[in-house]
């Protein structure tokens, strides 16, 4: 077993690649309650189209979140549920765009716990009965998310932003989507994505990691796993530019709503890796837009905002920075947003505080399991490895690496979608 040291943490995380080619990453804590355990499967709801075994195919949208849903059954009129509330164990699962995890919160049965999860999730058992029923319950889930104001700006604002991009649609698909899903899609989505080649299991918190690592190649040593065929992901080439400028609709809200989205080629960053590039973005965006900011600080004296965030995120190829807010003058707000970003400043005191408030959040998340999880599987499925000097990372990033950054920002290409109130 391979040992990943995290540089200037004092903590470490056990690897090691399970029977059948599954990647286990193991955190290790005996000072903490319980374990966590989140079996990931690398394939979401931008994984539509693909091309496997000599054949092309094209699934209905929010198919991987179908997926999810059903895999819960395990024989007839038999959960997953079932098996783990009598462990005393709390399931759960839930769908992105780019992958599926499968999680269970538990104190004790680890063995018990970590084999059932394997199983389950690796065991087909699928029927035209089962898909009939979920597709009711996944229809009146679309339905309440479509009843979700916040839910609405947020996939309403992508599907502005990306033009081609599966970004822009739903994670669970519309209902339209979830009426031609057949079992042949399903039995194909399995036999293409569930296989432990396309899988990583991240455990964490009070266990014993040699112990852990036997309970999985046991457990797969039993179950009936062929050779993978792994599928090729088709992606649409996607527009520098952003599919609409300025979008306004009405939703069930009191006070109007916007995201106002920057769409930046991450390209223009070449220069810097992409956790690196994130760390930085979070230090401008704090210094110029957080909540002890004079930004922020005139806009709620002025009472022109009930609530504001931001953040940036990559998708794909691109970069997207963020700005969510609630006002009763959202263009008074969009245009101070505008005037902020064409003022971008971070000095060395705001850097030298940022770089130490980071480096004080990430020693913090070491005394929460589930934190920790959530940290390697995002760096898992962000950038395709997990990196082991982080805290030497944010020491070294200067003043001159922000500047570069924001003078490759483009602050040009926006979306802005609002959303107010219905008319009385």
């Amino acid at each position: 077993m391979k040992k990943i040291e995290l540089n200037g943490l004092d903590e470490t995380i056990f690897y090691e690649e399970s029977l059948h080619n599954m990647p286990v990453y193991i955190w290790q804590n005996p000072k903490l309650n319980g374990f966590y355990l989140s079996l990931c499967v690398k394939y979401g709801s931008l994984h539509t189209d693909f091309n496997f075994k000599n054949k092309t195919y094209h699934m209905p949208l929010g198919i991987a979140h179908f997926m999810e849903h059903i895999k819960f059954n395990e024989k007839k009129g038999v959960k997953a549920n079932d098996y783990f509330e009598k462990l005393g164990s709390d399931i759960n699962a839930f769908t992105t765009f780019e992958y599926t995890n499968y999680e269970v919160f538990g104190n004790d049965n680890l063995e018990d716990n970590l084999s059932h999860l394997i199983k389950y999730v690796l065991t087909p058992y699928f029927t035209k009965g089962i898909i009939a029923n979920e597709k009711g319950i996944i229809t009146e889930e679309i339905k309440m998310d479509k009843d979700n104001p916040y839910s609405n700006l947020f996939f309403n604002s992508l599907s502005n932003v990306f033009k081609r991009s599966h970004y822009r649609n739903r994670v669970a698909g519309d209902v339209k989507d979830i009426k031609n899903i057949t079992l042949e899609d399903i039995k194909l989505i399995f036999e293409a994505f569930y296989h432990p080649e396309n899988m990583f299991l991240v455990i964490t918190g009070n266990i014993n990691p040699y112990e852990s690592i036997q309970i999985v190649n046991d457990t797969l040593a039993k179950l009936n796993i062929k050779k993978y065929s792994r599928p090729e992901i088709i992606k649409e080439k996607e527009p520098i530019k952003v599919f609409k400028i300025d979008d306004t609709y009405y939703d069930n809200v009191e006070l109007p709503k916007v995201k106002y989205c920057l769409k930046i080629p991450k390209k223009r960053f070449k220069d810097f890796e992409d956790v690196k590039l994130q760390a930085i973005l979070d230090i401008i965006l704090n210094t110029n837009f957080g909540s002890v900011t004079d930004f922020n600080e005139e806009l709620l004296e002025n009472n022109m905002i009930l609530s504001f965030t931001y953040n940036a995120s990559f998708y794909d190829d691109y970069l997207l920075i963020n700005f969510t807010f609630e006002s009763k003058m959202p263009e008074a707000v969009i245009g101070k947003i505008k005037e902020q970003l064409e003022n971008i400043n971070v000095t060395e005191k705001d850097l030298t505080r940022s770089l130490n408030g980071s480096i004080a959040n990430l020693i913090l998340k070491y005394d929460d399991i589930e934190l920790v999880s959530n940290d390697i599987q995002s760096d898992l499925i962000m950038y395709g490895t997990i990196h082991d000097n982080i805290k030497e990372m944010y020491k070294k990033i200067t003043l001159s690496n922000v500047n570069k950054v924001i003078k490759s920002l483009e602050v040009s290409n926006v979306s802005i979608t609002k959303v107010l109130p219905f008319m009385k």
